[in-house]
């Protein structure tokens, strides 16, 4: 081959080889790549930060299902009052139940009071005529019992509330025969006899200064009543009674 043919041919590769260089320098296709590559980049960041918004309120269920106000059974409190309020049945039965009681209180049987005493005295101007076992028994002022107000029932005697007294006082008391009728006879009060001053001494009882003829286990006194055990020494003649057998 000549050598202009080959000068020529190596000016043309150079011209196409400028052409092609410049048109892919500054032609409209590969420029164009970059950009939709970009979008492209864009477009595939985008759902990321989609997710990441979507998956906030999913992380935030759980504390907006938080059950503050579902879980507010405050009209529980309504059992408890029922339970502290009676019933009207319950009421009905305590009233029963007072009923009773309030009249078992009225019902009682109210207890009398008396005035009982035991007295000595007609033994003080004797002294020097009685034993000296006796004469040191009688109290200096002739009571063996000063008067002493005594509740009783209606079903007592007055020997039953003579023995009740004498037994709460430590007062010694000796009877003869039975507690009731007319058998019932007193022997002896604090240690002092009958006889213990002469054939015409001994113990005898007077009610509102009345001297019953009848033994102290058969009358049953009223309330009020002043009941006196006194001792004489001429057959109550010298306590304001002629004994008459």
């Amino acid at each position: 081959m000549n050598k202009p043919i080959k000068t020529v041919l190596a000016c043309l590769a150079a011209v196409a080889v400028l052409a092609l260089a410049f048109w892919l320098a500054f032609g409209g296709e590969k420029p164009q790549q970059p950009q939709v590559e970009q979008t492209i980049q864009n477009e595939t960041e985008i759902p990321p930060i989609m997710e990441e918004a979507a998956k906030e309120p999913d992380e935030k269920e759980p504390e907006v299902e938080i059950p503050e106000t579902a879980a507010k059974p405050e009209p529980l409190t309504e059992p408890e009052d029922e339970t502290q309020t009676p019933s009207a049945d319950e009421t009905v039965t305590a009233d029963e139940q007072q009923g009773p009681a309030e009249s078992e209180t009225t019902t009682e049987p109210e207890r009398s009071v008396c005035t009982i005493s035991i007295s000595c005295a007609t033994l003080l101007d004797k002294l020097d005529t009685l034993p000296a076992a006796v004469s040191e028994l009688v109290p200096a002022d002739g009571w063996i019992l000063a008067p002493v107000q005594e509740e009783f029932s209606d079903a007592e005697s007055v020997l039953d509330i003579l023995l009740r007294v004498a037994q709460r006082e430590g007062i010694h008391l000796e009877y003869a025969g039975t507690a009731m009728g007319n058998s019932a006879y007193l022997e002896g009060i604090g240690n002092i006899y009958e006889f213990d001053a002469g054939e015409l001494s001994g113990w005898m009882y007077s009610v509102n200064g009345e001297f019953p003829n009848y033994g102290c286990g058969q009358y049953f006194p009223q309330p009020g009543d002043v009941i006196k055990l006194v001792y004489t020494c001429d057959l109550g003649a010298d306590v304001g009674d002629n004994y008459q057998g």
